[in-house]
């Protein structure tokens, strides 16, 4: 569950974002600015170094992250009051706040191997005619679904693969 300090801040930007007609805009730059923050530890070191200056450390932000002026002056306010460190923590509620208010449910696939697209654009579509809500699909290839398919959306698990059957059958065998 995100803190009080992170929804704060993420219901601050995203009031901005709505304001300004952004919301879009500003969850597609913060997806970017969470993966480049990740992505680099060199940044990570810095921006959490306590003898670095607020003041190097927003000219950083400015030099790295080439965003709406809006969301860049977000960041810095961020570095201004020790709050950096939340940084994926506000992105992830941003786009969860982002993602509702745009109707779109964010679902997570896990196979053991590729899908195709055919197969993507199958799974999309059920899932949007069942949800009413438009699909943010992710694929995770996971070797320990052996064959089948998992679904996870943000309440509830469709699980269709051999080692969930395979694991019911165990369970009942011992249970008998």
């Amino acid at each position: 569950m995100a803190s009080v300090i992170v929804k704060n801040y993420a219901n601050a930007i995203f009031d901005i974002a709505k304001n300004k007609d952004k919301v879009v805009c500003f969850k597609d730059e913060l997806t970017l600015v969470k993966q480049v923050y990740l992505d680099n530890k060199d940044l990570v070191n810095v921006m959490s170094h306590p003898e670095v200056i607020k003041e190097s450390k927003k000219n950083i932000i400015g030099q790295i992250f080439k965003v709406d002026k809006d969301l860049l002056s977000f960041l810095k306010v961020l570095v201004e009051n020790d709050r950096f460190a939340h940084l994926i923590d506000i992105c992830d509620e941003y786009v969860k706040l982002a993602n509702n208010d745009l109707n779109i449910e964010s679902v997570v696939v896990e196979t053991a191997i590729k899908l195709d697209e055919k197969q993507i654009n199958n799974i999309k579509s059920m899932l949007e005619k069942r949800l009413n809500k438009t699909i943010e699909l992710n694929e995770v290839i996971k070797p320990s679904c052996l064959a089948g398919i998992r679904i996870v959306l943000k309440d509830e698990v469709l699980d269709n693969t051999i080692d969930t059957k395979l694991n019911k059958m165990r369970s009942s065998i011992s249970n008998n």
